[in-house]
């Protein structure tokens, strides 16, 4: 089960993504961040902890190793966005555009990416531990070398999502939707699949089936 973002309502003061320009050290706790278009900037080390996001967009932004820690993105935009190296802890982004962005290296638990716009979306050598995601846009995605742990895939578009050199052993893709993966083989021991995926797998393998 994938642990919900503690955030403690009550206390968030509304700020604005601004005001992290002019601070030495960019960590941001118990806010409220809403609207706003900063496109193209570069943000390192950003850290925002106990706060909600609403409605940002920061298109092809640079936030390379930022940490989110009890948090909630809602409608934000981070297409083609470098989240690289990034850690989070009990994170929701909820119907969010991440079209193309790099998330690789990552380091994420809790983590629930839900309506979400992730096609052409680069997770490579990542570790998700306790993560989800649901009825997403994964296609042409890349989960090169990916370490999953207690993950969930439900009703996922992954039509021609990469999974090279990543064990799928006790996912569960029945629910989601693709004509082609690219997948190693041996590393789909242990994953559930539904009939018309086993046709597909069948096929892989060379096999006629009567």
């Amino acid at each position: 089960m994938v642990k919900d973002p503690v955030i403690t309502d009550n206390v968030l003061e509304k700020r604005t993504i601004d005001e992290i320009f002019n601070l030495e050290d960019p960590v941001i706790v118990a806010a409220l961040l809403e609207n706003g278009t900063y496109e193209e900037v570069a943000i390192k080390n950003l850290e925002v902890n106990n706060s909600r996001v609403n409605k940002v967009i920061m298109p092809q932004a640079k936030l390379k190793k930022a940490e989110f820690i009890d948090v909630t993105f809602n409608y934000c935009d981070f297409s083609n966005a470098d989240l690289s190296g990034a850690y989070m802890n009990r994170v929701i982004f909820k119907d969010c555009k991440m079209m193309g962005a790099k998330l690789t290296d990552m380091n994420i638990k809790d983590v629930v990416f839900e309506n979400c716009q992730l096609a052409m979306g680069l997770f490579g050598e990542s570790k998700f531990s306790h993560c989800a995601f649901r009825n997403s846009k994964l296609t042409s995605s890349d989960f090169y070398q990916v370490q999953f742990k207690n993950i969930e895939l439900t009703e996922c578009d992954i039509d021609g999502a990469n999974f090279e050199g990543t064990s799928l052993k006790q996912i569960d893709l029945s629910t989601c939707l693709f004509s082609s993966i690219n997948v190693d083989l041996h590393r789909l021991k242990g994953c559930t699949i539904n009939e018309y995926q086993a046709a597909y797998f069948t096929r892989l393998l060379g096999l006629n089936v009567k």
